[in-house]
Parts: C-alpha cells; sequence; structure tokens
C-alpha cells in the first residue's frame, strides 16, 4: 500500500520519529500543555546546530577523497551515522515545536518538509546500519 500524500506518511511516521528521539507521544498533550516543553530559542540553536553539522560534513567529504582502510572506514560511517541520528533528534524537536504552534485545522508547509526530511534522514540511517 503506498500513500502518496505526504500528510498521511507524516501522520504514519510521526510517531516512529517520535520514539526514536526518545519522546512519549503521551507528553506532547500534557494536562496544562507544558509537558515536555522546549525552551524558547531551541530551534533556532538547533537550525544554527544543523548548519555547522552540514559545514562540517562538507569538510569530511572534501577529505575523504583518500585511500581508507576498511577499519577506518567502518570507524567513518559510524561517526557519520552517529552525526546523522544527532539531527534526526534535532528536527524532530524541531517538528515537535511546530506542531505545539500549529493550528488543529492547519498545517503549515514546514511541518511536511521537516516530516519528509526526517523520513530521508531515517531512511539513510537504515541503511548505514545495514551496511548498504
Amino acid at each position: 500500500m503506498t500513500l502518496k500524500s505526504p500528510f498521511y506518511r507524516a501522520a504514519i511516521l510521526f510517531p516512529l520519529f517520535l520514539s526514536l528521539a526518545g519522546v512519549a507521544p503521551s507528553s506532547l498533550s500534557g494536562q496544562n500543555g507544558q509537558a515536555g516543553a522546549i525552551p524558547h530559542g531551541t530551534a533556532i540553536q538547533s537550525i544554527q546546530t544543523l548548519q555547522e553539522k552540514e559545514a562540517n560534513s562538507q569538510l569530511t567529504r572534501d577529505n575523504s577523497s583518500q585511500v581508507m582502510s576498511p577499519e577506518q572506514r567502518r570507524k567513518a560511517s559510524f561517526e557519520n551515522m552517529k552525526r546523522d541520528v544527532d539531527e534526526l533528534a534535532d528536527l524532530v524537536k524541531a517538528l515537535q515545536e511546530e506542531l505545539r504552534k500549529a493550528n488543529e485545522n492547519i498545517l503549515s508547509r514546514g511541518i511536511v518538509d521537516k516530516a519528509d526530511k526526517i523520513g530521508k534522514l531515517a531512511k539513510k540511517i537504515k541503511g548505514a546500519a545495514r551496511g548498504s
């Protein structure tokens, strides 16, 4: 079964990503709406952190033209996977923040885009874990 609508994909994949980030779905709807709240400015810090990680990964890719031993490749792959998992957690937290701010009748395009990016990153991590 293929879900063509990004909304349905996001609705199905969102709980998976929350579990990967260690956020319980019940914490999204706390008693007073404040449970598990992310401090103001965290989204900006997450964006800056993501930009720094992207710059660092670009440098790593430029330096990776050297021939590496299998052990060095495994270590580099593992380090990249750890960075990707950190980025995934940051994206999930940012998505969670946007969902808290969103209206139940209107979801922004940014929410759908973030959910798609999370799905792609999760697929990348899954592929790296399998060794492909």
